[in-house]
Formats: C-alpha cells, sequence, structure tokens
C-alpha cells in the first residue's frame, strides 16, 4: 500500500462537480492528446474495455488534458506538485528518491504510483479509480518532459524567457509543446505518424518512472545549450535548436505512449494476448 493517500474525495468534490462543459485548454493538451492517441492504439482490448467501464466520459487522449483542465480551481492547488521532480544536477533520480532529507513525496514520480495503486484497486470506489485514471496518463506524460524533471532554482525553466520568432515565452512552456501546437493540427493524426515512424525502431520503451525520470533529466545538457543566444538578455531560441528539441520532444511523445500503454496493461491484461 502507497505511504500516503491521496485526498481523493476532497477533490472529487472540488473538482468533477464544478469542472465547466467546455474544458480549459491548457497549452501543451496536444502533447498529451498524442500521448493517448498513442497508447490507445497500443493498449489491449481487455484495458480499453475496464477503462470504459471506470470512466465512460473520456478516452485516453481526453483523460491525458483533464489534470490540467482542472488546475484553474484553488482548492486544486495541492496537486500542482505532482506534475513534476526538482532534482538536483548532480544527483541522480534513484539517489534523490533515497534521500529522506531531501526528497517530498509530492512529486510525479509519488503520484504515478500513487495512481497507479489506486486504479489496480478493484475495490476501490468507481469515481476514485476515474480520478486516478485521469491523472495517472496526463502523470505520465509529464514525466517524459525534460523540463519537468527540472532544476528548482529556475523552477524547471520557468524562470527562463526566450523567444520563438517574435513571440516571448519561457524556456519550460517551449518544451511543453511550442511547436508542437503550431504544427499539428490533428493529435491522433500526429500520433499516427509517431507510432509508424517508431514501429521498426529500437527505441527503450521499458524500465519504471524513476528510470523515465532519469532519462528526462539524462536530456538537461541539451535543454540548456542556448548557445551563442545565451548571452542576450532574452535569447532566441534558433532553427537548430529548435529541430533537435522536436526531435526529443517527438521521441518523448511516443515512449510516454507506450509506456502508459504498457502500465495499463499491466493492471488491466497482463496475461492476455493483445488486439
Amino acid at each position: 500500500m502507497p505511504v500516503t493517500t491521496i485526498n481523493i474525495r476532497r477533490l472529487l468534490c472540488c473538482c468533477v462537480l464544478l469542472l465547466p462543459t467546455a474544458p480549459l485548454q491548457a497549452f501543451n493538451g496536444k502533447a498529451h492528446r498524442v500521448v493517448g492517441h498513442i497508447a490507445e492504439a497500443l493498449v489491449c482490448a481487455e484495458t480499453r474495455i475496464a477503462l470504459a467501464a471506470i470512466d465512460d466520459e473520456r478516452d485516453l487522449a481526453a483523460a491525458g488534458v483533464w489534470a490540467d483542465d482542472i488546475r484553474a480551481y484553488r482548492h486544486t492547488r495541492h496537486a500542482n506538485r505532482w506534475h513534476y521532480i526538482n532534482v538536483p544536477d548532480n544527483v541522480s533520480v534513484a539517489d534523490f528518491m533515497t534521500d529522506k532529507r531531501r526528497r517530498r513525496d509530492d512529486n510525479v514520480l509519488f503520484a504515478i504510483e500513487q495512481f497507479s495503486w489506486l486504479l489496480a484497486n478493484d475495490e476501490a470506489d468507481r469515481l476514485d479509480r476515474a480520478m486516478a485514471y485521469r491523472y495517472l496518463v496526463h502523470f505520465v506524460a509529464d514525466v517524459h518532459q525534460p523540463l519537468h524533471v527540472g532544476r528548482r532554482e529556475d523552477q524547471g525553466g520557468n524562470r527562463i524567457s526566450v523567444r520563438v520568432g517574435e513571440r516571448r515565452t519561457s524556456l519550460h512552456s517551449f518544451w511543453d509543446g511550442y511547436d508542437l501546437q503550431q504544427i499539428v493540427d490533428s493529435p491522433r493524426d500526429y500520433a499516427r505518424y509517431l507510432l509508424e515512424h517508431n514501429a521498426d525502431s529500437e527505441v527503450a520503451i521499458g524500465g519504471g518512472p524513476p528510470d523515465w525520470a532519469q532519462e528526462s533529466k539524462d536530456y538537461r545538457a541539451s535543454v540548456y545549450d542556448l548557445g551563442a543566444a545565451r548571452s542576450a538578455a532574452i535569447p532566441e531560441l534558433t532553427p537548430a535548436y529548435r529541430e533537435k528539441a522536436m526531435n526529443i520532444i517527438n521521441l518523448r511523445l511516443y515512449q510516454a505512449g507506450a509506456r502508459l500503454a504498457g502500465r495499463l496493461d499491466d493492471i488491466f491484461c497482463r496475461d492476455a494476448v493483445k488486439h
């Protein structure tokens, strides 16, 4: 059983009942939807049936944006820390997670394990499991975004302003999918493209959440390599930087979707033959 129990009932009362019919669209909503569509294509039939029984309102793509939709409500602010983890440059994720003096339990790795456990608990209330499902889908994607495993001092790149052409944004927002937001019309079609592109590759899709977080941290040197532009007050991201970033983002989206499918299948159809 998890070390800490999340107050699901509090969230249900304050979020589900108050959520507007037209959801708020997060900036990186398309990225989360892409991950959901990839997972939808890879999970086995038993998983699809089980998830539909738990939450008949949102498929995997829609579930992925829910955790950002509800951040507008003050009653959910305590959940903000579940979206990321800050790890110092000179410390591995594994070592950080075993250092009780520095580690906090309200981080994305804690949330993934907590909500995986709750979703797998078939004795839990259906509404609780629906919440767990929506959060889990979102957080598996979040931990694959390099700056969601970030530096505390710059708030995962949120304090670093950059320019993309004539527009100003934060380094974090850029990596959340700034260019993806501009080029993707259909998240479903983009997910199909990523699935086809990686079908015959040897892209690593194994490991567990701490391994996924370490991979994100390992991209840190590339993320902060702004080149000569770094000397500017607000550096402009070069075409080369943006191309490199897009390649990384595409890989991480695919890995997130494949790993999400694997985690859900471990819960609902570990021994089943995939369809």
